[in-house]
């Protein structure tokens, strides 16, 4: 399998020798809860807004939404208590939450609920031709060694100090690939070119005709960078 950086602004892709091919471009999305689904949805969902989680002194964050393509919804976001963006990291509580609409968005039930159902396993995945499921994107921030900083940094990845001590990086992408139906998955480690910072996007991305994998990423090609940009 083999990697290669997508500019957003390039209309032509770069085919390699593989039989899959995954392409990484920039994607931005804003994820709300207020989401339609194609062919209509019950209107008691869009009479007035739901607050799906709020409890105080947490700080819940970058939820993702997935549907079975008919009424069921699931929507899944970390938390913690140091309001920040490095979760368990950072240090204090933490957790997850993973939340089931079997409407619509009209009812939501927590993970452990009565009427809680689990997302089957090609909800959230991508589905290629031969029925390969693909779930690929970018590792959150991670825990490094000061040793493997060291390193990090000399190959212009970001390094940075949490207040705890810690020293995190996000730099790496992930590929799970499952050929029996989502019962078991072999982790892959691409090999990409190194970027100071890598980010995964909220969505799961999109597989074309001839296999090619879309996957949404974000982050900085150089440390120098002030912004996010796409590559």
């Amino acid at each position: 399998m083999r990697w290669q950086p997508l500019r957003i602004n390039e209309h032509k892709y770069v085919r390699g020798n593989a039989p899959v091919h995954i392409y990484l471009y920039h994607a931005l999305l804003m994820m709300v809860f207020t989401y339609c689904i194609c062919g209509g949805a019950s209107s008691g969902a869009w009479k007035e807004d739901n607050v799906l989680y709020k409890v105080p002194g947490q700080y819940a964050a970058f939820p993702s939404l997935r549907h079975d393509g008919k009424w069921r919804l699931w929507v899944g976001f970390g938390w913690n208590t140091t309001r920040s963006h490095y979760g368990p990291l950072a240090g204090g509580r933490s957790g997850r939450v993973l939340l089931f609409s079997p409407d619509g968005g009209v009812r939501w039930f927590n993970e452990g609920e009565r009427y809680y159902e689990p997302p089957p396993a090609d909800v959230g995945a991508l589905k290629l031709s031969d029925g390969t499921l693909v779930r690929a994107g970018a590792w959150h921030w991670e825990a490094v060694t000061p040793e493997r900083a060291r390193e990090l940094k000399a190959k212009g990845v970001v390094i940075r100090k949490l207040p705890n001590g810690r020293l995190v990086a996000t730099y790496r992408a992930y590929v799970r690939r499952s050929t029996d139906g989502g019962k078991t998955w072999q982790q892959v480690d691409p090999k990409l070119p190194t970027v100071a910072m890598l980010c995964s996007s909220p969505a799961r991305g999109i597989v074309l005709p001839d296999d090619t994998i879309i996957v949404p990423v974000y982050g900085r090609q150089r440390k120098d960078e002030p912004v996010m940009r796409a590559w």
